[in-house]
């Protein structure tokens, strides 16, 4: 399966695909009656029933001509937007806000300015009971607007009050957009090179948020700035890899919900967040009766009905639920059922993997591959690494990119495949020295490759494991190597190899013996 990046795919093509058969039948009941055959309703059924989108077969139709196309491709997003809106599902109560809005500007244009205020004031209410700060700016400045166009003797107090409140909202957005243009920074820097991989990267991320997040208190804030707050301050521990302070914020991230009755509903997607947050901490800290509790809140998700799920947060839970999925298997050493697993939801994890970020998909796909290999299922393994190493972008997750070049190369000298190692040892190197920044751990596989001779003795061979797990417990103590064992255990699968026994039995006996290296 070619996995196409979302972006790479036409958006009208795309925003089709993503209706609902009961959304079809909405847009198909507003717009597919009356004058009929109206060309963008055919434009939106010919898109629908083609598997891919292909413009130049579009233009050869018997409804409309080449010329059409382009003016007909904006009216149906339009259109489609608009179904969407009129449809009303999902109705957050941030939408229900703008709504609001949106009625007290069509009354202030016909100057029905008392039911412009009444509409505003509706408004107001709501996102006061839900701390939806960013759309009080909006409301302030249009009752601000309003009442200076119906003067009277109570609108002097009213001023006074909208002026007090606009100060403390104005605080307090700059306070969440500190956080979450924190949170962005920290995202995009994490997403390129993955966790800090020496002393200047860990000295250079500290001073940056130790610097921004001293411009913030977060001491008598409301619900959003901790929320802002929390997800930014995590995201800082999993960067520096300083797993048991990301733990304890994930935990006082996941209380604030705990604490305010109902917020996991209205704020659904930060609540995903601190979970995942929660267990990707639990899971570095090997928390498995942790890790196994939270991960059950999380699958609880799509079981409660009083959540409003819509495709993106579908989509938020697909990737939590799945990878931390693979992650306990990680946990247990049971590789084998979990890639069954992802053998069984093949079809699911191909239908979302377009939809996600290159990161993720990046992460997934590598994650699915060390499933397989530690289940000795390496061509499978192959086929997942190429995923990641047969990407154009090598600006995207460069450690993850390394790391599956090195256990492709592992996957082709475990399936005794000679000109696979040596042709692969090649485009690894490359891709290494294009990095110039690659640690001993890489150095040290690719050099144990390119030692062997392919004619060595068994006792040769296993002297020569030996030798190299030696070297990888060494490396495993230090610093800014440990993070390379995260992503797969070289050292246990060398134990395999010197012990001559399956891989997913090695792993079993360390978790039964309690036997791990501390990354």
């Amino acid at each position: 399966m070619n996995t196409i990046s979302n972006d790479k795919i036409d958006p009208l093509f795309r925003l089709v695909k993503s209706f609902s058969k009961s959304e079809k039948r909405s847009f198909k009941m507003l717009y597919g009656k009356g004058e009929h055959n109206k060309k963008f309703v055919q434009l939106f059924d010919e898109i629908d029933k083609r598997a891919g989108y292909d413009e130049e077969k579009l233009k050869n139709n018997k409804f409309f001509t080449p010329g059409q196309l382009p003016n007909l491709k904006i009216q149906l997003y339009n259109k489609l937007l608009d179904s969407l809106r009129f449809a009303g599902n999902n109705r957050s109560a941030k939408k229900q806000v703008t709504e609001l809005i949106d009625n007290a500007h069509l009354l202030y244009d016909r100057c029905m300015y008392t039911d412009c205020l009444k509409q505003l004031d509706k408004a107001r209410v709501l996102a006061h009971k839900f701390d939806l700060v960013t759309p009080l700016v909006e409301i302030n400045e249009l009752q601000q607007q309003t009442l200076r166009l119906t003067l009277n003797d109570k609108n002097s107090l009213f001023v006074d009050q909208l002026l007090g409140e606009m100060s403390i909202v104005v605080k307090r957005l700059k306070q969440i957009n500190g956080f979450t243009n924190l949170s962005l920074q920290l995202n995009s820097l994490y997403a390129h090179i993955g966790s800090t991989r020496n002393k200047q990267e860990l000295k250079k991320v500290k001073d940056f948020f130790t610097r921004k997040i001293s411009e913030f208190s977060i001491t008598q804030t409301g619900i959003e700035e901790q929320l802002s707050y929390y997800n930014a301050i995590t995201g800082f521990f999993f960067f520096t890899r300083n797993f048991r302070e990301a733990e304890k914020y994930a935990l006082k991230w996941l209380e604030l919900f705990e604490k305010n009755e109902g917020l996991k509903y209205y704020r659904t997607e930060s609540y995903i967040k601190a979970l995942n947050s929660l267990l990707v901490a639990q899971n570095k800290l090997f928390a498995v009766e942790d890790f196994t509790s939270t991960h059950r809140k999380l699958i609880a998700i799509k079981r409660d009905k009083k959540f409003n799920l819509n495709r993106n947060l579908n989509l938020q839970l697909f990737k939590a639920i799945y990878i931390h999925e693979m992650n306990r298997h990680f946990m247990l050493g049971d590789f084998k059922s979990g890639a069954r697993i992802v053998i069984r939801h093949q079809p699911e994890i191909n239908k979302f993997l377009p939809l996600l970020d290159q990161n993720t998909r990046f992460l997934f796909c590598y994650k699915i591959a060390c499933l397989h290999f530690g289940a000795s299922q390496f061509r499978p393994a192959l086929s997942w690494l190429n995923k990641i190493t047969m990407t154009e972008s090598t600006n995207v997750r460069e450690d993850i990119q390394s790391f599956a070049r090195i256990l492709r190369l592992i996957c082709y000298f475990e399936m005794n495949d000679d000109y696979g190692v040596q042709s692969n040892i090649r485009s690894t190197y490359r891709f290494l020295l294009s990095r110039k920044n690659y640690g001993q751990y890489e150095n040290l596989v690719i050099q144990f490759l390119k030692n062997l001779r392919g004619n060595e003795t068994q006792s040769e061979l296993k002297n020569q494991f030996l030798e190299l797990q030696k070297n990888m417990i060494r490396i495993s103590k230090l610093k800014y190597e440990k993070r390379a064992f995260i992503y797969f255990d070289m050292i246990a699968w060398l134990e395999s190899k010197v012990q001559n026994r399956d891989i997913q039995d090695v792993f079993k006996d360390q978790v039964k013996k309690g036997i791990r290296y501390e990354f």
